[in-house]
């Protein structure tokens, strides 16, 4: 069993709505489900994709964020774009971020993950891939 948080912030560009907040006391992936549920996004996670269910949200676009309890530990999944929604939620939450011992980045480029190590590294490469969205509009 797994206690701690899913924090989606939708790509605002694809889904119209609030930041999903979920508390978890059993699996994270629950989390994933059921935002995929509530907004007809069609994907049929089950328990077995844990793993791949914040990497399929992330590559369409959606800000993921999740956080182990007993670890002290939050996961960012930073999509390709970061839209103005998201990169504000992110300077909001800094120090939210900052509160946990461990925070990973995973970081998607074109065809590859890059691994980020710290709350700075994260907000900095939101704010590059935040300004290239702003220059392609």
């Amino acid at each position: 069993m797994e206690t701690g948080k899913v924090i989606i912030i939708p790509n605002e560009n694809e889904i119209l709505c609030d930041v999903f907040e979920k508390e978890i006391n059993g699996y994270h992936v629950d989390a994933f489900i059921e935002f995929s549920n509530k907004y007809d996004l069609g994907y049929n996670f089950t328990k077995k994709d844990s793993v791949t269910a914040p990497d399929v949200l992330a590559k369409n676009g959606n800000l993921i964020i999740k956080t182990i309890d007993d670890m002290n530990m939050c996961v960012v999944y930073l999509p390709k774009v970061i839209t103005d929604k998201q990169d504000i939620w992110l300077h909001n939450n800094i120090e939210f971020l900052k509160g946990y011992n461990t925070v990973g980045t995973f970081n998607y480029k074109d065809d590859e993950v890059e691994h980020l190590m710290s709350v700075t590294s994260l907000i900095k490469k939101a704010d590059e891939k935040n300004m290239k969205e702003a220059k392609l509009c």
